[in-house]
């Protein structure tokens, strides 16, 4: 009876300190922060479209829009090499001042720890939102086209011991927004498609419970 207990009392240990170990190897910690967002929006071709004919045309090559704007960031480090990542802006381009870029995007990251626990480069991927909305002017209403597709992105990052996690990236969102427009006055019967991409490079500092 006692060598029973006992063999119980040994198990029920080897158990706990197995629990506590795989506990402590899946440790989770979430964390939230502020971002700053240079950001692009690359448009390869504009098509032009008569709506009463259906005649269309189309002028290629690359036009970029950028600008910066603020964001919010907020994750959960799993272990001491995965992660989730959860991040967003929004903001309007500086060049023409016409379009406003809005991108959610939720993705794995991967640290390869070079200099300690996530303390190092990484790589992710995962999925984004990006909505681009355009302001009305003389010639062309205002409008506003959405999608979601697929997100890489890769970066540094650096864990301090106050908890503080700051990091530095890039954002690549594969997925095309296709905005329609419509005009008016001398444009009147026109509609003008400018499929863009929108990519940002990013700084952000975040604060690890």
């Amino acid at each position: 009876m006692g060598i029973k207990i006992k063999m119980k009392k040994i198990l029920l240990t080897s158990l706990i300190i197995a629990l506590s170990s795989a506990s402590a190897t899946a440790e989770v910690r979430p964390y939230i922060g502020m971002s700053i967002n240079n950001f692009s929006m690359v448009t390869d071709e504009i098509i032009g479209t008569n709506l009463a004919t259906g005649i269309s045309g189309k002028v290629e090559g690359d036009t970029k829009d950028a600008g910066v704007a603020a964001g919010f960031t907020a994750g959960i480090l799993m272990s001491d090499n995965g992660r989730i990542n959860f991040s967003h802006f929004s903001g309007e381009e500086k060049d023409s001042e016409i379009f406003t870029a809005t991108v959610t995007s939720l993705s794995y990251d991967y640290s390869f720890n070079g200099s300690g626990v996530h303390r190092g480069w990484f790589l992710g991927a995962g999925i984004s939102s990006v909505e681009i909305e355009a302001a009305e002017t003389e010639l062309f209403t205002s409008g506003a086209a959405k999608s979601t597709g697929l997100l890489l992105r890769g970066g540094y990052e650096y864990l301090f011991d106050n908890n503080f996690l700051i990091e530095t990236g890039y954002n690549a969102n594969l997925t095309e927004v296709d905005i329609k427009l419509n005009g008016k006055g001398l444009a009147s019967g026109v509609e003008i498609s400018s499929p863009a991409t929108v990519s940002n490079f990013y700084l952000s500092v975040n604060y690890a419970f």
